[in-house]
C-alpha cells in the first residue's frame, strides 16, 4: 500500500520493484506516496520517537539496578 519491499543488496528487485511503480497509474503513484506519507508521520512523530527512547534509557536504568 505503501511501497515495495526488495532485500538488500539485491539489485534485480529493486529494479523489478522499480518497474512495478513505474507501470502504475498516476493517481496510484499518488495514492501510494500518500500511504507512505500518512505511515512515516505517524510512526515517527517527534513524541512517540522521544518515549521510545525514554523507555529504552528506563530499561537500561532498571537493568543496571537490578545487578
Amino acid at each position: 500500500r505503501s511501497g515495495y519491499l526488495v532485500p538488500p543488496g539485491d539489485p534485480a528487485a529493486l529494479a523489478g520493484a522499480m518497474a512495478r511503480l513505474e507501470g502504475l497509474a498516476p493517481a496510484e503513484r499518488r495514492a501510494m506516496g500518500d500511504e507512505g506519507l500518512r505511515r512515516v508521520t505517524s510512526t515517527y512523530q517527534i513524541d512517540r520517537v522521544a518515549d521510545r527512547w525514554i523507555e529504552l534509557y528506563q530499561d537500561l536504568v532498571n537493568d543496571g539496578e537490578r545487578r
